[in-house]
Parts: C-alpha cells; structure tokens; sequence
C-alpha cells in the first residue's frame, strides 16, 4: 500500500536522522580521523538516502497503476494496448547511479502487433 505523502516524508526523516548520528553520534567521532573515512561515510549514506527516495517516488508513480480509462499506445505500432490479464506488476531490477532499486511496472499487449511491454 502506498504511504500518504506525511507517511513518507517521516518514514525518510528517520532515515536521514540515522544518516546524522552515524556522521555525528558521540561513538563515532572516534571512528571518522582522516579525512577519506569522513568522505566514505558521507558518500555511502548519501546513496543509502537517495535510494530510499527513489524508491519511494518510483512507489508513487502514477504509471504503477495507470486509471482504468487510460489508453496506451503501444511503442512500435502506436495501436493501443490492453492490460496482461493477472494484471500483476513485474518487478524489475534496475541498476541506478545510487545503487540497485526494484521497479514494478503493469504488462501490456498490443493486439495488432502481438508485442508485450511495460510502461
């Protein structure tokens, strides 16, 4: 079920509150000295952030379930297309710049030309 907008914002709070005490918290000053361990952490917790933003847009995209009444042209003949019966989402792994994040996306065939895809 997708989070209501307030749902997520708190939900990415609290991870960046756990990004903030890992920077900062008393039992890790010790642990950050040079300068490369400071820009480690930085990076990892940066990616580890804006993965889980990522993955909570992709989980709000309006295409993860189109309306009932939208049409859908297929890519290669334009003609349009019919939800796969089952309707279930496929789930898609999909390599990012922040990491790997699962993509869901509805299947859909084009009578005409026989072709199935995602949106």
């Amino acid at each position: 079920m997708m989070q209501s907008y307030d749902e997520g914002l708190e939900v990415f709070l609290k991870e960046a509150k756990q990004a903030y005490i890992k920077m900062f918290g008393p039992e890790r000053q010790g642990d950050l000295k040079t300068f490369s361990q400071r820009e480690v952490c930085v990076y990892e917790e940066g990616r580890r952030l804006s993965r889980a933003l990522l993955e909570a847009h992709l989980e709000r995209d309006k295409w993860r379930q189109p309306a009932v009444e939208e049409v859908i042209p297929c890519p290669r003949c334009q003609q349009p297309s019919q939800p796969v019966k089952g309707g279930d989402l496929e789930l898609r792994p999909v390599t990012t710049l922040v990491g790997e994040v699962t993509y869901a996306r509805p299947k859909y065939r084009c009578a005409h030309c026989r072709k199935i895809f995602f949106i």
